[in-house]
């Protein structure tokens, strides 16, 4: 028996020293096989090396496959590379059947060019984004829609409470054309409320307050409309939205006053890794508030009915560039004959982001 207080203070301190050796060659022999001779536990040196576990062998890791997204443009990853600031160039071309949408069925090619530049406060989660684009417009056969337009859009984000976000965006447009193919200047501010369900299902109401001026004062208007739209997202990456809202127009001139219901589906069909399919059909109601048209010796107040069906392709021919080729249908259906038409157009673009 060892008694003195010394002695029993070095022999526990050797005993301890020992373990993880005896450790050690416990998962050596493990590792060597059923058929490996034991090894007898050493005297580690006073300072014994630290070693680095090795990794087990296998195959070294791949990066991620890239994915397209499939949301809108206005939608995208924030700009190239991760960057607050990114560019575009735009080209494209343009046949329409009936570009003045009238009985004359005045048929035109046109080319596109514009640029623009885009600006996000954080690349991967932007709270704040703004962009600017410019683009010359020239048509054969007629000089009505020439020019050089240009769009300003800010949006800034918030979350609110729980799966709640809240969007409030800011729009000028020069020179560009409304949902009723017409000319005009627009000052817009669009709120917008977005409730995340679930995973793969999203509703949004959305309100527009929207200031437009055409080269007839008459027509100057504040057009104002409110909305909801609902989407579904599946695993795979199909997407479906449909929409519907209720629109008031009020014109300086009366006969440019009118009352609309819209309602729109829009699905979202992935091809591959590189492309995808957007399907969308639009139908817009109008009904006029003084505006008449005779019927049968009697007069009685115009209505509209337009349809807008749509197919377009994208693929991306490489990560920054992306072609578009697409097809529409756009006619209306009036009480007042002269009204009807029926156009048809052609689409070709290219886009490049730096």
């Amino acid at each position: 028996m060892i008694s003195s207080p010394v002695a029993r203070v070095l022999l526990t301190a050797a005993l301890v020293s020992l373990v993880p050796v005896m450790v050690a060659g416990q998962a050596s022999r493990t590792s060597e096989g059923p058929g490996a001779q034991p090894v007898a536990p050493r005297t580690p040196p006073a300072k014994a090396p630290v070693q680095t576990p090795r990794p087990a062998p296998g195959p070294s890791p791949r990066p991620a496959p890239r994915t397209l997204p499939v949301t809108p443009a206005a939608s995208r990853p924030a700009g190239p590379l991760g960057r607050s600031w990114s560019g575009l160039v735009r080209y494209g071309n343009a046949y329409d059947s009936n570009i003045d949408q009238n009985d004359a069925n005045l048929q035109a090619f046109g080319v596109v060019l514009g640029g623009g530049l885009r600006y996000v406060d954080d690349p991967r989660d932007p709270s704040v984004t703004v962009q600017y684009e410019t683009g010359i417009h020239r048509y054969s056969g007629t000089d009505r829609w020439d020019r050089i337009s240009h769009y300003m859009r800010a949006q800034a984000s918030q979350d609110l409470v729980g799966r709640l976000k809240g969007d409030l965006i800011g729009e000028i447009s020069l020179k560009g054309t409304t949902e009723e193919r017409e000319m005009s200047n627009q000052f817009n501010v669009i709120p917008r409320l977005n409730l995340r369900l679930d995973k793969r299902h999203r509703v949004r109401v959305v309100g527009a307050w929207r200031e437009r001026r055409y080269d007839d004062v008459e027509r100057n208007a504040r057009n104002r409309y409110i909305g909801a739209e609902f989407t579904r997202k599946d695993s795979d990456d199909h997407e479906l939205t449909v929409e519907a809202r209720i629109e008031r127009n009020d014109a300086q001139g009366s006969r440019y006053q009118w009352n609309r219901i819209s309602y729109g589906a829009e699905y979202l069909w992935p091809l591959g890794k590189w492309g995808r399919l957007e399907l969308d059909v639009r139908y817009r109601q109008v009904r006029y508030a003084e505006r008449t048209v005779e019927i049968d010796d009697e007069d009685v107040l115009r209505r509209d009915n337009r349809w807008t069906p749509a197919i377009v392709w994208r693929h991306d021919v490489t990560p920054l560039t992306e072609l578009r080729l697409g097809f529409q249908r756009e006619s209306r259906d009036s009480n007042d004959p002269r009204r009807d038409f029926g156009a048809n157009q052609f689409i070709f673009g290219l886009t490049r982001r730096f």
